[in-house]
């Protein structure tokens, strides 16, 4: 008994390793990310149809057919560079780029991030 224990346990890590090597070979978790990402930021009526969309843009865009879809655009940097930029400065320190980006503190050195341009 203690050898099919053994064995079933084996089997099961080997199937839990071989499923992790398969998501991240086809960066599967990512993809997952940035779709849950645009459709909490969008909140689109349908988001099944959204998500069809979203997934043949990004075929698309693989494929050279098109730009691939992007959560920011240039305008909502700046304006979050803004909301950062209290002092009108053009520049933010890295800990508030960190924090814009979803960074956690304890991952954050010191320094400054010069607004683009």
């Amino acid at each position: 008994l203690a050898g099919l224990t053994t064995a079933l346990f084996d089997r099961i890590q080997n199937m839990e390793q071989s499923a992790i090597a398969y998501l991240q070979e086809h960066r599967i978790t990512e993809l997952l990310d940035n779709l849950a990402a645009e459709l909490v930021f969008r909140k689109p009526e349908d988001p099944r149809k959204f998500a069809l969309d979203y997934l043949t843009r990004l075929k698309a865009a693989r494929d050279g057919q098109g730009p691939p879809p992007e959560l920011f655009n240039e305008d909502n940097l700046r304006a979050l560079f803004g909301l950062f930029d209290v002092t009108k400065t053009g520049f933010i320190t890295l800990a508030q780029y960190h924090t814009g980006v979803g960074a956690k503190e304890r991952d954050v050195s010191k320094g400054m991030v010069h607004r683009q341009r």
